[in-house]
C-alpha cells in the first residue's frame, strides 16, 4: 500500500487511542462522584457502575472496528505480495529466453563467420558491412545482461520482504490474541465489583498504550514492506524490453537469411560463370596452337614445293607432323584434366550450396521471425536499400 501524494497515512491506533482517551476522560469525569459520595452515596454508586458498562461497550465497539481495519489492511497486504511473488516467478521464464537469445546470438555469429567468403565476388564487401550493423544489438544485449542482473538482486530483496511479511503476520495475530485478552478482561472488570473499576485505567493504561506503540511500529514496518513494491513496475519494463529486443533479433535473423539466400544465389552464378571462362580460355589456347601449327605446315609445304631436297623437307614434315600428333595428344589429356578439376569444383559448390540450404533450414525451425514494430520496418528499408545499391553496383 503506498500513500500518495497529499494523503496523511491514517496510524493502526489511532482509533483505539481515540476511544482509551474517550473512555479515561469519562472515567475522570465520574471521580468527582467519589468525592460526593458521602453526601450522595447511591447516585454516586449508580453512576460509577452506568459509566463503566458504557466505556467498555465503546471499547468493545472501538476493538472491533480496529479489528476489521487491520483485517482489510492484511488482506491488502497479501494481495500485493501475491501480485509481487507472481511477477517475480516470471524470472525462471526469463532466463530461459536469455538462453534462448544467447543461442540464436551463438548460431548467428558462426553463420556469419563460417558462410561469409573471402575474397568473393563483387557485392561481398557490401554484405559484410551490412553485417556489421550488429554491433547495436549486441549493446542491446549487455544491457539487457545488466537488467537481468539487477532483476536477480530485487528478487533476492522480494524474497526478504516475504520474510518479513511473515513475521508481521505472526505479530498482527499476536496482537489479535491479546486484543481478545483484553476484551475478556474488561468483561469480568464488567462482572466484577464496581470498586475494581476505580482500577481499571491504572492497570489498561500500561498495556493499551504498549498495544499502541506495538500497532506504530507494525504500521511502520508494514509501510517499509510496501515501499518496494515498484519492483512489478521494473519487472514488467523489463519483460517489454525483452520483447521488443527479440524482435528486433528475429527481423534480424530474417534479414540474414535473406542475405545467405543472395550469398548462395551469386555463388551459384559464380561458379557457372567461372566453368564458362575455363572453358572459353581453353578453346582460346587451342585455337591459337592449332592456328600456329597450320601457319607452319603452310610454309613448310612452300618450301617443300620450291625446295629441290623434297626428300629431306617430307621427312621433315613427318617428323613435325608427329610431334604435332603428340602435342595434340598431351593437350587432350591437359583438357580432361582440367574437366576433372571443374567436375571436383562443380561438386565443391554443390555441396557448398548444399550447406547453406541446411544452413537456412536450420535458421528457420530455430526462430519465427515476426513483424509489426518500428524496428523491422526500418530493417526492412535498409535491407531495401542494401539491395538496390548492390543491383546499381551490379
Amino acid at each position: 500500500m503506498v500513500t500518495r501524494a497529499g494523503d496523511q497515512p491514517r496510524r493502526p491506533g489511532a482509533a483505539l487511542a481515540a476511544a482509551l482517551c474517550a473512555a479515561a476522560a469519562e472515567h475522570s469525569e465520574a471521580h468527582p462522584v467519589e468525592k460526593l459520595r458521602h453526601k450522595e452515596p447511591d447516585d454516586a454508586a449508580r453512576t460509577e457502575r452506568s459509566a463503566v458498562p458504557l466505556a467498555i461497550r465503546r471499547l468493545e465497539q472501538q476493538l472491533e472496528v480496529e479489528r476489521r481495519q487491520m483485517e482489510r489492511k492484511l488482506e491488502k497486504l497479501e494481495k500485493r505480495l501475491e501480485e509481487v511473488a507472481c511477477t517475480s516467478a516470471a524470472s525462471g521464464r526469463w532466463a530461459e529466453l536469455q538462453g534462448h537469445v544467447d543461442g540464436l546470438a551463438d548460431a548467428v555469429q558462426s553463420l556469419i563467420r563460417g558462410q561469409l567468403p573471402q575474397g568473393g565476388p563483387p557485392g561481398a564487401e557490401a554484405t559484410g558491412n551490412r553485417v556489421g550493423t550488429d554491433s547495436a544489438v549486441w549493446k542491446r544485449f549487455d544491457i539487457l545482461e545488466v537488467k537481468l542482473q539487477q532483476l536477480e538482486e530485487s528478487r533476492g530483496k522480494f524474497i526478504d520482504l516475504q520474510s518479513q511479511s511473515d513475521k508481521v503476520t505472526a505479530q498482527i495475530a499476536d496482537l489479535d490474541s491479546k486484543l481478545l485478552q483484553l476484551v475478556g478482561r474488561l468483561a469480568q472488570v464488567e462482572r466484577g465489583a464496581p470498586h475494581v473499576s476505580e482500577r481499571t485505567s491504572e492497570v489498561l493504561g500500561p498495556s493499551l498504550q504498549g498495544i499502541h506503540e506495538a500497532m506504530e511500529q507494525l504500521a511502520l514496518r508494514v509501510q517499509h514492506v510496501e515501499e518496494p513494491s515498484g519492483l512489478a513496475e521494473t519487472c514488467q519494463q523489463v519483460s517489454v524490453q525483452m520483447d521488443l529486443l527479440r524482435n528486433e533479433l528475429e527481423e534480424h535473423t530474417a534479414m540474414l537469411e535473406d542475405q545467405v539466400a543472395e550469398l548462395d544465389a551469386r555463388m551459384q552464378t559464380f561458379g557457372s560463370e567461372i566453368q564458362d571462362l575455363v572453358q572459353t580460355q581453353e578453346a582460346r589456347l587451342q585455337v591459337d596452337s592449332v592456328g600456329e601449327r597450320a601457319l607452319r605446315l603452310a610454309l613448310r609445304a612452300q618450301r617443300a614445293v620450291t625446295a629441290q631436297d623434297f626428300s629431306e623437307d617430307a621427312r621433315e614434315m613427318r617428323e613435325e607432323l608427329t610431334e604435332m600428333s603428340e602435342e595434340l595428344t598431351s593437350l587432350w589429356q591437359r583438357v580432361q584434366s582440367s574437366e576433372l578439376g571443374l567436375d571436383s569444383m562443380a561438386e565443391a559448390v554443390g555441396r557448398i550450396c548444399e550447406e547453406l540450404s541446411q544452413l537456412k533450414s536450420r535458421r528457420s525451425a530455430v526462430t519465427q521471425p515476426t513483424s509489426g514494430s518500428p524496428a523491422s520496418s526500418r530493417l526492412a528499408e535498409a535491407v531495401r536499400g542494401g539491395r538496390d545499391r548492390d543491383s546499381i553496383e551490379d
